[in-house]
């Protein structure tokens, strides 16, 4: 009976001690990586070969860390991102790692449809959060980088003035607006290591 309790007691730290750190993702986690669209919205899903960001609890290390230089790596402060997408799996490249956020690029070649995320730091597993694969659905940058408020919108002067647009700095009739974003679709090249090929 005592050794059998021992066992019992041994097995349920054991248990209790590998969910400690686990990574904890919400339904609807996977949000567009510049407008942090909500699961449900009109316009939400996540578009091949854009940006998209994953809250939750212990995502990635304290001390965030950024990715520095081509090509992106699939790891990133011990933090990985698998989707499955028909039937198939994923490595996601990472642009950002931090405990309550992480940034990456949904690959050019997952199939448009339902798919599911995981996060892995370190060794452990994350539950799987379900979301929709679409071609394409932009989503604009904000200035404060929160989701809402202002754009990121710049006039385009010339190449070395392009100031940003505002109420003291207008575009005028006919000039051309650089608009900050992503969500267009899949790269040309379908290497999202690596910068996109220009392109319409």
């Amino acid at each position: 009976m005592r050794r059998s309790c021992f066992v019992l007691l041994f097995t349920l730290l054991s248990l209790s001690l590998s969910l400690v750190g686990a990574p904890q993702l919400q339904p609807g986690a996977i949000v567009n990586g510049a407008s942090f669209t909500v699961h449900g919205a009109p316009n939400a899903g996540i578009a091949q070969g854009s940006l998209f960001t994953v809250f939750g609890v212990d995502t990635g290390p304290a001390s965030p860390l950024k990715a520095t230089e081509f090509p992106l790596p699939f790891r990133l402060g011990g933090v990985m991102v698998k989707v499955t997408a028909g039937g198939r799996q994923f490595d996601c490249p990472l642009i950002y790692v931090s405990s309550t956020q992480v940034t990456g690029i949904l690959p050019s070649d997952a199939p448009v449809g339902p798919a599911s995320v995981v996060l892995i730091y370190d060794t452990a597993s994350s539950k799987p959060v379900d979301f929709q694969v679409v071609a394409r659905t932009f989503g604009i940058f904000s200035r404060n980088s929160t989701g809402s408020g202002l754009s990121v919108v710049q006039n385009y002067t010339t190449p070395a003035i392009q100031p940003a647009n505002g109420l003291g700095e207008a575009a005028v009739p006919g000039q051309i607006g650089i608009l900050w974003g992503t969500g267009l679709g899949a790269s040309l090249n379908a290497d999202d290591r690596n910068p996109p090929a220009p392109g319409n």
